[in-house]
């Protein structure tokens, strides 16, 4: 929104979106252009990481973050157990959860690397950096927003392993189904 003079006739040179104040000096191109150059940077380390060290600095823990977190809210909120099977794999406990006929019916979900919510993090993370805000802002939105994303995250693993067992589709809801988050 711009903001006006006192005399509320003409548009002043500064617009305002929620806290962040842009100045006359406020280019869009250099905004959009150090947002990109930081995701690809954020992304090429990311992908190196993957390749070269197998995950293990970045990638292995943040996806243990993430099971972990899930399994935690997931036993608090849905109305089955879930368990950790690894690293990688949240599942339903059989003995909690039966299809109609009272059979055992068990739900995987399999986090791997894309789907455990780390690259939306890297969009968040090259928003705020690009931005033109004073670094005490950038922070403060970092530490508010990155918790958000990831509870958000967290919330969609766990509508995965709650609408499958909850809503079966036809002979499918007797097996074991696993599914890639």
């Amino acid at each position: 929104m711009l903001t006006t003079t006192d005399t509320g006739d003409a548009p002043s040179q500064s617009a305002v979106a929620g806290n962040l104040a842009v100045g006359p000096g406020f280019r869009a191109g250099r905004v959009i252009g150090l947002f990109l150059l930081i995701l690809a940077l954020l992304h090429k380390l990311y992908q190196a990481e993957r390749r070269l060290l197998d995950g293990q600095i970045i990638d292995v823990p943040f996806t243990r973050l993430v099971t972990i977190a899930a399994e935690g809210l997931g036993n608090r909120v849905l109305p089955f157990e879930v368990e950790r099977r690894g690293d990688i794999t949240l599942g339903t406990v059989p003995s909690t959860l039966a299809d109609s006929k009272d059979q055992p019916l068990s739900t995987t979900v399999v986090i791997r690397g894309g789907c455990n919510g780390i690259e939306a993090l890297f969009l968040m993370i090259a928003g705020i950096l690009a931005l033109p805000a004073s670094w005490p802002t950038r922070l403060r939105a970092l530490f508010r927003d990155l918790p958000l994303l990831f509870g958000l995250n967290l919330v969609r693993i766990l509508g995965l392993l709650y609408t499958w067992p909850v809503i079966p589709t036809g002979s499918t809801s007797r097996m074991i189904r696993s599914h890639r988050a």
